[in-house]
């Protein structure tokens, strides 16, 4: 007598027949130079936990240091990609890291821990440390700029402005957006003029029209709160940017030179 199988109920079978046969058989041999690939396929295939026990194995018993490295990181990255474990992955990542900081992953370890961090400070160091742990990348401008405008964030000018210094060493293409934020950072200091000197540097360096527009925004901003308000509305006239998204600053100046004028 023949029994019909459904072939949904086959393909159920089957898999969990394949990852108790893979399960097994690598976890009794972490020492195995295949248990690295099995932890990789139990990964690509949903089996999240299993692949992770399996990684971990790895990492501490593997008798090569670049499967350890490999498993380590690995491990890492399954697990940020979880839903609501990123602390889990956080845990992983620092662990890797700090074990393995020669790593060629390293650098986007580092990355994902600062896009990771629940916090400016933490985002900006982790950003830091990926470009420096890899300056080369075609990854170091976006991370050097990151951690700049996080310590920004964070509330930590000095080391914001130390950032930024490097990242217009490394990239001197980048000197209008470095002295763009000098001057941002100069104005949440008070230090109004040298904001102003600041925004003025960064024109010759604005090759692009938003850049300009940006810097020429910044001169306008430093005019009005030095008092200079036809100087202001001089700069946002010129300013490349469309009417509305100026017209109230433009309405707000005005009617504050208007009531000069009157007294």
């Amino acid at each position: 007598m023949t029994f019909h199988v459904p072939t949904q109920l086959r393909r159920t079978i089957a898999t969990i027949a394949l990852t108790v046969t893979l399960t097994v058989a690598a976890l009794v041999a972490p020492i195995s130079p295949l248990a690295l690939g099995t932890a990789d396929a139990l990964a690509g295939s949903g089996h999240v936990a299993t692949s992770l026990a399996l990684y971990d194995a790895i990492a501490r018993y593997a008798p090569l240091d670049s499967h350890a490295e490999a498993a380590a990181y690995r491990a890492a990255m399954v697990q940020a990609v979880e839903p609501s474990r990123e602390r889990d992955a956080r845990r992983r990542l620092l662990v890797a890291v700090r074990t393995y900081p020669d790593s060629p992953r390293a650098a986007d370890a580092w990355e994902l821990l600062g896009h990771l961090a629940e916090e400016p400070g933490r985002t900006a160091t982790a950003l830091a440390n990926a470009y420096r742990t890899d300056p080369e990348s075609d990854r170091a401008r976006q991370r050097l700029t990151g951690a700049a405008a996080a310590f920004v964030e964070a509330g930590s000018y000095g080391k914001a402005l130390a950032h930024y210094g490097e990242l217009a060493t490394a990239f001197p293409d980048s000197q209008a957006r470095v002295d763009v934020a000098r001057g941002r950072i100069a104005l949440l200091q008070g230090r109004v003029e040298a904001s102003l000197g600041y925004f003025e540097a960064a024109m010759p360096y604005a090759n692009d029209p938003v850049a300009r527009a940006i810097a020429k925004l910044g001169v306008a901003s430093c005019m009005e709160r030095l008092g200079n308000l036809d100087g202001a509305l001089a700069e946002l006239d010129v300013i490349d940017m469309p009417d509305s998204a100026l017209a109230e600053r433009r309405k707000a100046i005005s009617e504050r030179l208007g009531m000069r004028n009157n007294d």
